[in-house]
């Protein structure tokens, strides 16, 4: 999955980094807050988009 080039400029600017959970070649799992319409939350962000393309196959 693929956010749009607007999609993931919001993303940046609402998410405020906390703590890395964990780190391998499928993922990166970040602790952190994020700013919603309602107010800051806590949240957790998984990103697939720093990993290497051949770990696409593997994670299936």
């Amino acid at each position: 999955m693929h956010l749009s080039r607007d999609d993931a400029v919001l993303l940046k600017a609402r998410w405020t980094d906390g703590v890395l959970l964990k780190r391998d070649v499928f993922s990166t799992v970040e602790r952190g807050r994020f700013q919603g319409d309602g107010g800051s939350v806590d949240a957790v962000l998984r990103r697939l988009d720093e990993v290497p393309w051949w770990s696409l196959v593997p994670a299936r």
